[in-house]
């Protein structure tokens, strides 16, 4: 297991302290935890939190333009708390701008965040039945109308964006945009949908992390952050070819996230190498012996990226 360089903030391989949880020597229990937030539509917002639960989690995301999706399932919930997380009509909190927000954490690391867009339990798997939930991220982005942006002049890219960003409640976060501009802008629809009418105009990849929207040029990494994967470093099993490049499956780590380049180090001929994350789904699971703790990966070489893209 590689822990070398831990403590040092250059360091980004996926490592022990991600997905093994050891204490005085021992196996800890994997945890997570469930921060509900509804806003009542008088001015108030409850809250609660749910952590020591029986539970399963998918997140997956391919990019902002299709949608960053969790689904829960929890376990052993009272029926209290399920009439309390089971919104009767969720088309009148859309249409009122009020959300009812869930965020997943893995201890203190933010896994998901997005507003829940269904709830319910299945009480026909008596005795377990699970309170199921769908979330998806930046929902508040979607269902926000605003006055259509338009611009006279030549316009820089990043201030537009900056720009819905902030007057939304979110935080802009560009990767190697430069000074790229655009003349005589006008973009409508819902806050979301102009972020991503902005981004597609100039071939932009972005991507909604909690609060945070960042967008990066297609084909480019997200950020500086390059996970290291091997046999020895979190890789489960070999890598698979498909069409598109390659899947394989590692250990969970939030370091694996959509946009992302990784380096992989493989035994199987020609797929060791730099591939950059086309979509990343997390499987984890809290109080379940052997339960799921993994991430599945596609990538896309980065080499073949580059001698196959579009002049």
């Amino acid at each position: 297991m590689d822990t070398q360089g831990q403590e040092d903030p250059r360091w980004h391989g996926l490592g022990s302290r991600w997905f093994l949880f050891y204490e005085d020597g021992n196996v800890q229990q994997k945890t997570l935890k469930f921060a509900f937030s509804l806003d009542t539509g008088n001015g108030q917002i409850e809250e609660l939190t749910l952590d020591n639960v029986k539970s399963f989690v998918r997140t997956n995301s391919y990019g902002g333009y299709g949608g960053v999706e969790a689904e829960c399932a929890l376990y052993g919930l009272s029926l209290e708390l399920i009439g309390m997380l089971s919104p009767k009509d969720y088309s009148s909190l859309v249409l009122d701008g009020r959300q009812f927000d869930i965020a997943i954490y893995s201890g203190d690391i933010l896994i998901f965040e997005g507003a829940v867009r269904s709830a319910y339990a299945n009480m026909n798997t008596m005795p377990e039945s699970p309170f199921v939930i769908q979330a998806l991220a930046a929902s508040d982005l979607r269902a926000k109308v605003i006055p259509p942006i338009s611009r006279t002049g030549v316009v820089n890219v990043s201030d537009l964006l900056d720009s819905l960003c902030q007057q939304n409640g979110y935080t802009f976060q560009p990767n190697l945009l430069g000074g790229l501009t655009e003349s005589n802008p006008y973009y409508a629809g819902s806050v979301f949908a102009q972020i991503a009418a902005i981004c597609l105009s100039h071939r932009l990849e972005f991507q909604p992390v909690g609060k945070i929207i960042h967008v990066w040029p297609a084909g480019k990494t997200r950020d500086a952050v390059m996970p290291k994967i091997s046999a020895e470093n979190g890789l489960i099993g070999y890598p698979i070819h498909n069409a598109n490049g390659l899947t394989f499956q590692t250990q969970y780590s939030p370091l694996l996230a959509f946009g992302r380049s990784v380096s992989l180090d493989t035994s199987l001929p020609g797929a060791s190498g730099l591939y950059l994350l086309t979509g990343v789904e997390h499987f984890l699971s809290s109080w379940v012996q052997g339960g799921n703790w993994h991430s599945v990966c596609n990538a896309v070489s980065v080499e073949a990226y580059e001698r196959n893209k579009q002049p």
